[in-house]
């Protein structure tokens, strides 16, 4: 039992090891240049009209009006008063869409009828980007295999102001190193919502936003459909950042469910996988069988996180802003709260999304709403 436990903990710091070469080797990677005279609108779907949310769009408009496109914001509010006279680039699309299922893909759905141009590049409201991000996402759609383009998102600068912010920054950076070994041990097969660029063509093939309602992680039907279709999703050498917001730690564990049983029920393979990944846990099942050589490999497992996930903070964000100390010691004790939450994972079929509550199906698919 011994010498598998030590195989499986050799695994997990294999892992870290060749995550870490994944993000070296993204960080070295330089942008296409996009085809001229490319038609394209970037929509932002809009949930509510919050102030910081609202910020964030114009700071996401302002960086990226350098090539002449469409902006649209798609909402089921109406604009803010005297919001969109005082920023005549943006068309802001009120669309009143049932939230009895994915509430997001629904507005998308009625607002794709709107949309002009060839390629349409649909991120989150509370992302923020660089003035190279349309660049790095159009230049993808050079290769004329590429349906969809996504990108890897970090916490913005300063967003951690407590555990439970501090726990979702650690939880973005262990998924981005996730999502850069995925691409290189089998090719991505989903987006995420910080980016979800997709060509027109690409999203009548898999059946528009419609065909998405139903499922919670549109991000990822929209990605695994679109390969399904013979299609290929890029990563975009751009990072984009997110606010965390101030959420508490049970409010951050909440949406950790959320997402770990989303992962489960869409991609129950790499949801397995995920256990031979945790190092942590390899480690204290060998303090039951050998005490000294469990607290060996802790310290040796502890050790390696906080150098990876330095290391790989800088890497991501292209910039030594990745790098907090004081955040990454905290690597390992993240490992167990993640640990017990994978557990609870396993069972449980309802989450919360905001306010509502929802059963979740096979494929990510929401059953009930409540």
């Amino acid at each position: 039992m011994t010498t598998l436990l030590l195989v499986l903990f050799a695994a997990s710091c294999g892992y870290q090891v060749f995550a870490t070469w994944c993000s070296f080797a993204f960080a070295r990677r330089r942008s296409a240049v996009p085809e001229s005279g490319l038609r394209f609108s970037q929509i932002k779907p809009l949930r509510a009209s919050e102030g910081q949310v609202m910020e964030s769009v114009v700071e996401f408009f302002e960086a990226t009006r350098g090539l002449p496109h469409d902006f649209y914001v798609c909402s089921g509010e109406s604009a803010p008063e005297g919001w969109q006279d005082e920023r005549p680039g943006i068309t802001w699309l009120h669309l009143s869409a049932p939230q009895c299922r994915n509430g997001k893909a629904a507005t998308l759905a009625l607002g794709e009828r709107y949309w002009s141009g060839d390629i349409f590049v649909i991120s989150d409201a509370d992302m923020t980007c660089s003035e190279d991000y349309l660049e790095a996402v159009l230049g993808e759609f050079s290769d004329p295999g590429v349906g969809v383009v996504t990108c890897l998102y970090r916490a913005r600068r300063g967003a951690q102001t407590g555990l439970g912010s501090v726990f979702e920054s650690l939880c973005i950076l262990d998924f981005c190193a996730s999502v850069l070994v995925a691409e290189k041990a089998e090719g991505v097969s989903f987006a995420m919502g910080s980016t979800m660029a997709i060509r027109r063509e690409t999203l009548e093939q898999i059946g528009g936003f419609e065909a998405l309602e139903p499922y919670l992680a549109d991000d990822f039907q929209l990605g695994s459909r679109s390969v399904q279709q013979g299609w290929r999703v890029a990563i975009a050498p751009t990072v984009l950042e997110t606010g965390l917001g101030e959420p508490s730690l049970a409010e951050a564990l909440s949406h950790q469910y959320r997402w770990m049983v989303t992962s489960r029920v869409s991609r129950p393979g790499g949801h397995v996988a995920f256990i031979i990944t945790q190092g942590v846990l390899w480690a204290f099942l060998l303090l039951l069988f050998d005490g000294q050589l469990g607290l060996a490999t802790l310290g040796c497992w502890w050790a390696l996180r906080v150098l990876a996930g330095c290391l790989q903070g800088v890497l991501v964000r292209k910039s030594q802003s990745g790098f907090c100390f004081w955040e990454k010691l905290l690597l390992p004790l993240k490992d167990v709260v993640f640990l017990a939450v994978w557990f609870l994972s396993l069972r449980g079929n309802r989450v919360r999304w905001g306010s509502r509550e929802l059963e979740i199906g096979s494929e990510g698919r929401i059953l009930e709403c409540r």
